[in-house]
């Protein structure tokens, strides 16, 4: 997810096998849920899925599930896989959204997709791709959705060479006392603490700030995640 995206963190009841993490964007001033899920080996329950698509309106379920099926474009299907195609038999609400390419790519057999993504109520234009960076034999995917997301605030900065230094100096010599007498730990920290309070001050008064807009990415609105 891009840094500046405006986001909230859920939480998420407790699942039966898989382990998963949520947060909560706007795109086009509409509230999405995105999940991103993982099911090791032979342990995927259908139960989970249910659990997390029928807690929000827009969602989308993405990562590796360990579950293979031709429906999906897999070189074949595993057990896992036949679960959850049955399980989507009886839920025409949710789409399959699948990468490309495969995804894993064991020491021993052919490559094929564990990674995809569910898809509900998210009526979005929504991309999804292999990210060629194969450190392990697991490939990642990146899931990219059209439109234009809310943001965080953009932040602050100070421009130093802005900075009117001589100011700076006659506010930090008017204010502080260099004889002031310090007799205990506690006298210590509180002029520790005006000192700090007094550098913050000078700071705002002197030195300029620029609050351009530097989360929006190149290239127009699209947001990967």
């Amino acid at each position: 997810m891009h840094k500046g995206t405006k986001h909230t963190a859920l939480s998420l009841p407790d699942l039966i096998s898989a382990e998963a993490t949520a947060v909560q964007i706007e795109i086009d001033n509409k509230t999405i849920t995105i999940v991103s899920i993982y099911s090791a080996p032979l342990t995927l329950d259908p139960r989970d899925i249910s659990t997390i698509l029928d807690r929000f309106h827009r969602v989308i379920v993405v990562g590796d599930f360990n579950a293979k099926h031709v429906n999906w474009n897999c070189r074949n299907s595993n057990a896992a896989g036949n679960k959850l195609q049955n399980w989507l038999d009886r839920r025409p609400d949710v789409d399959v959204l699948p990468p490309p390419e495969p995804t894993h790519f064991p020491p021993v057999g052919e490559p094929d997709i564990l990674d995809m993504a569910l898809i509900k109520n998210a009526n979005m234009h929504i991309e999804i791709a292999n990210v060629n960076d194969l450190n392990s034999d697991h490939e990642p995917i990146i899931l990219a959705l059209r439109g234009k997301a809310a943001r965080l605030p953009a932040p602050t900065r100070l421009k130093y060479k802005g900075a009117d230094w001589e100011e700076f100096r006659a506010i930090i010599d008017t204010e502080i006392d260099p004889a002031v007498a310090i007799n205990s730990a506690c006298e210590l920290d509180s002029t520790v603490a005006n000192i700090t309070q007094l550098i913050h001050s000078a700071v705002e008064q002197t030195v300029p700030t620029r609050t351009a807009d530097p989360w929006r990415p190149e290239g127009g609105n699209q947001e990967s995640y």
